[in-house]
């Protein structure tokens, strides 16, 4: 593994010891091996995947969750706009899923597609940590997830966009589709295992009822 920061070493080797990682694994089973045919297949795709400039400005801007848009909702603005039990839920949610993450990179420490190839250039800086699963997915489909319970009628809003977030990341060559996979799968299995969590249910409820009392989505959906 390449560009690892001593701040995702020390993250993760003792997030490494909270929760079940064989279980983890079987929830987002292995990446392709290194060399073989479905490995050599992520570079050709990721080669050929065409970046337009207006989806380099959304990576950028997408490296901090803050930015990322839900419609015309932007997660950093939440606060502001007074949503401040979503946002505890939402930041609880993401800190209980960064400890399963973090886990399973530093279990297959893979490295990013522009470590394995020549062919691949990378638009972003190096994150400094392993590449598989996709940290981008997994959070962007966690909070989708969990807005989707919020507010049903918007679900198909927050899935699409949380692909748009995860995709833009192998548009920039910092993850290969089964990162974004796997990410997806660890999210779907973490939704659900939150909601068997007491304290979820309960702030997951007071949640709902703020979107209501605040009136909605206020116009921020679309």
């Amino acid at each position: 593994m390449k560009s690892v920061s001593s701040e995702f070493q020390t993250f993760a080797a003792r997030t490494s010891r909270v929760g079940d990682l064989e279980y983890l694994k079987k929830i987002v089973g292995a990446p392709p091996e290194h060399g073989s045919k479905g490995h050599c297949a992520e570079i050709s795709y990721l080669a050929d995947l065409h970046l337009p400039q207006n989806t380099l400005e959304q990576a950028t801007c997408e490296v901090n969750f803050a930015c990322w848009r839900f419609g015309d909702l932007k997660y950093g603005d939440l606060t502001e706009l007074g949503f401040s039990k979503t946002v505890l839920l939402l930041e609880a949610a993401r800190w209980h899923l960064d400890q399963k993450l973090f886990a399973l990179k530093l279990h297959y420490d893979r490295a990013r597609p522009y470590h394995v190839s020549l062919d691949l250039v990378a638009n972003l800086p190096d994150p400094g940590h392993p590449s598989y699963p996709s940290g981008h997915a997994a959070q962007a489909h966690l909070v989708a997830l969990i807005m989707a319970d919020i507010m049903p009628d918007h679900r198909m809003v927050f899935l699409q966009d949380a692909s748009r977030i995860a995709k833009n990341r192998e548009r920039v060559k910092l993850h290969f589709p089964s990162d974004t996979e796997a990410g997806i799968r660890l999210a779907r299995e973490m939704t659900v295992a939150l909601k068997r969590e007491k304290w979820f249910r309960i702030s997951l409820k007071r949640a709902t009822q703020e979107w209501v009392s605040l009136g909605g989505s206020k116009g921020l959906l679309k």
